[in-house]
């Protein structure tokens, strides 16, 4: 597997976890700032 590919899961993975403590738990453990670039990272990297 690619480094690429590798970030790619690793970021997806992260948002997914920093989603679901948002929406689900109401508990962030990072801010909407962190999320936003992470997110950002990998719009980056996917197109």
């Amino acid at each position: 597997m690619s480094q690429t590919t590798e970030r790619i899961h690793e970021l997806v993975d992260k948002l997914n976890q920093y989603r679901d403590e948002y929406y689900n738990k109401n508990a962030p453990s990072v801010s909407d700032a962190v999320y936003d670039h992470l997110y950002d990272e990998l719009e980056r990297n996917v197109l």
